[in-house]
């Protein structure tokens, strides 16, 4: 969707994409929440891999209306996959696409989306040990270490004093 149009070198690639979505028939105001959604998860679980290519529409079968987003797919290089252990939670390993190169600077362009909250993520990082722990693959070490990083980013991210 974002090659809908030529690409004005004065407008940034995030209101590129909302330029193209509103051509294609999806309000900014849907892209916007859509986008804040995706770019908060995409910040707690470290996707690194959130490209052009990973943004989906839904169309009418029938129609081929775009009727809106797809739900988020595509985030198998999240929670540090395909890192090396001395090197999970080590910021220079965390890069980011598509709009900006560190998820911090990605973060600041929408806020973090209304549908996460600290108190709802409340605890999750007990699931996601429990999950971990199911891995043949992954040592307790490792585990221990994604665990902890992932509580810190959601922390980092409602700005709790770690």
């Amino acid at each position: 969707m974002k090659n809908s149009v030529k690409k004005k070198n004065n407008i940034s690639d995030y209101q590129h994409y909302l330029n193209c979505c509103s051509l294609n028939g999806i309000p900014e105001a849907i892209t916007t929440e859509y986008m804040k959604y995706m770019l908060t998860l995409d910040y707690i679980v470290l996707n690194q891999d959130r490209h052009y290519n990973n943004f989906g529409v839904i169309r009418d079968s029938k129609t081929f209306e775009i009727i809106g987003h797809a739900p988020v797919y595509n985030t198998g290089t999240s929670l540090w996959n395909g890192i090396a252990f001395p090197f999970i939670g080590n910021s220079k390993y965390e890069e980011s696409k598509p709009f900006k190169s560190k998820q911090e600077e990605q973060i600041n362009i929408l806020g973090v989306s209304e549908y996460f909250s600290y108190k709802i993520l409340e605890g999750v990082e007990d699931e996601f040990n429990d999950l971990l722990k199911k891995s043949v693959y992954i040592t307790s070490d490792r585990r221990d270490r994604l665990v902890r990083c992932f509580r810190n980013r959601i922390d980092k991210i409602f700005g709790v004093r770690m």
